[in-house]
C-alpha cells in the first residue's frame, strides 16, 4: 500500500517539474503575413513596350541615265526601324517631269499583303517606259497598318521618301541636228571648259570688262552666210559670286551699271539651288537640250529691236554660264532651241 502511494506521488512531482520548465522556456510563434487587399486604384496595366511605329522609305533606280525608248525600274523600299510589325504596305510612286519623258507620271499603287517585321524591309518595283528627252524626279510614299496588340488597337501609318530620285532621259544619237564634222571646239582657259559650236561661227574673247557681271565673256561671230539672219548665236558669259558682287557695287538708281538685264547674287543663288534640284526658278524654265539642262528665258534687246533667248547652266566650280541667241521675235523660240542643241559644254 505504501509503495503505491509513493509511485503516485512520484508521478505527480515529475508532471509538476515538466510544467514548470515549460512555463519558463520562451515560446516562439509564426505569424502569417497580412492579406493584401487589391483595389482598382492599386492595380495598373503594364505599359506597352512600343506605342508607335518607326519607318523610312528609300528610292533607287536600275539606271540613272537612259535613252529615249528604254525601259527602267524604280524600286521603293520600306524599312521597318521600330518594334511593331507593319502590315499590308501600299506603295505609291510620284513623278515630276520636265519634257514629259515617261509614259506614266503617276503609276498605279502596289499593295503587298504581308507583314514587315521589326528590323526587316519590303520593296516594290515600278517599271516605266521613256518616250521623249527630259528629266524625271521621283518621290514615293508607303502606308501600312500598325497594330499595338491583337486584335487591337490599331492605326494606319505612313512614311515618305526624304530625297528625290532624278533620272535623265537622253536623246538618241541619231537625233543630233548636226554632224560632228560641222563643229568647232575651243578651250575656254578661264573656266576651264571646252565649247563646241557650229563651224558657221567664230568665237573671240570680248574686250568688255565685267560685262553684265561676268568675269569673262566671248562673242560669236556669224560667218557671211549667216549675217542678218535670225536667230543666231550672240555671246557666252561666265559668272562667279565675286564677279557679280564686284559688278553690282557700282550699280545705283541714278547710275545704272548696265542697260538691260543682268544677274545679281539673289538670282545666282536661287538659280544654282533650283538647277541642282532640277526644277524651274521663277520665270526661268528648265529645259533639257541634248544632254545638258538649261534655264531658258527671253529678254528684250535694248530699244526693243530684237529678243534675246538666254540659256543658263552651271558647270563645275558653280560657275554660271549664260548663252545668248538673238531672235527677231518670240516666234523663233523653236528655231533658237534647235541652234542651242548644237552647242556643247564639256568640262
Amino acid at each position: 500500500m505504501r509503495k503505491s502511494v509513493n509511485l503516485v506521488t512520484g508521478l505527480c512531482l515529475l508532471l509538476l517539474t515538466a510544467c514548470a520548465t515549460a512555463s519558463q522556456s520562451p515560446v516562439t510563434t509564426q505569424t502569417a503575413p497580412p492579406v493584401r487587399r487589391e483595389t482598382a486604384a492599386s492595380i495598373s496595366s503594364p505599359s506597352p513596350v512600343c506605342e508607335t511605329h518607326t519607318a523610312s522609305v528609300t528610292l533607287s533606280a536600275s539606271h540613272m541615265t537612259v535613252n529615249v525608248g528604254d525601259t527602267f525600274k524604280v524600286t521603293v523600299t520600306l524599312n521597318n526601324e521600330g518594334c511593331l510589325a507593319l502590315g499590308v504596305p501600299q506603295y505609291v510612286l510620284y513623278a515630276s517631269t520636265t519634257g514629259s519623258p515617261v509614259t506614266a507620271t503617276n503609276p498605279k499603287p502596289i499593295v503587298h499583303y504581308l507583314a514587315v517585321d521589326p528590323g526587316q524591309s519590303d520593296s516594290a518595283e515600278f517599271t516605266l517606259q521613256t518616250v521623249a528627252p527630259g528629266s524625271v524626279e521621283f518621290t514615293a510614299s508607303a502606308s501600312f497598318e500598325v497594330h499595338l496588340g491583337y486584335p487591337g488597337p490599331a492605326y494606319w501609318g505612313n512614311s515618305t521618301s526624304r530625297e528625290p530620285l532624278r533620272v535623265l532621259v537622253r536623246s538618241n544619237a541619231t537625233e543630233m541636228p548636226m554632224a560632228e564634222s560641222g563643229f568647232t571646239s575651243l578651250r575656254i582657259p578661264e573656266v576651264p571648259l571646252t565649247i563646241s559650236f557650229p563651224s558657221a561661227y567664230t568665237l573671240t574673247r570680248s574686250l568688255e570688262t565685267n560685262r553684265r557681271g561676268s568675269f569673262v565673256s566671248y562673242d560669236f561671230g556669224p560667218l557671211q552666210a549667216l549675217r542678218g539672219k535670225t536667230p543666231y548665236l550672240k555671246e557666252i558669259q561666265f559668272f562667279s559670286t565675286e564677279s557679280i558682287e564686284e559688278f553690282t557695287k557700282g550699280c545705283t538708281g541714278s547710275d545704272p551699271c548696265f542697260f538691260g538685264d543682268y544677274p545679281d547674287l539673289e538670282r545666282y543663288y536661287g538659280q544654282l539651288k533650283a538647277y541642282r534640284d532640277r526644277r524651274d526658278f521663277q520665270t526661268y524654265k528648265l529645259v533639257l537640250l541634248v544632254e545638258r539642262f538649261y534655264f531658258a528665258s527671253t529678254h528684250p534687246c535694248e530699244g526693243d529691236t530684237c529678243v534675246i533667248r538666254e540659256y543658263t547652266a552651271f558647270v563645275p566650280g558653280d560657275t554660271k554660264v549664260d548663252i545668248w541667241i538673238i531672235m527677231e521675235d518670240e516666234t523663233e523660240i523653236t528655231q533658237s532651241d534647235e541652234i542651242m542643241r548644237s552647242v556643247k559644254l564639256q568640262e
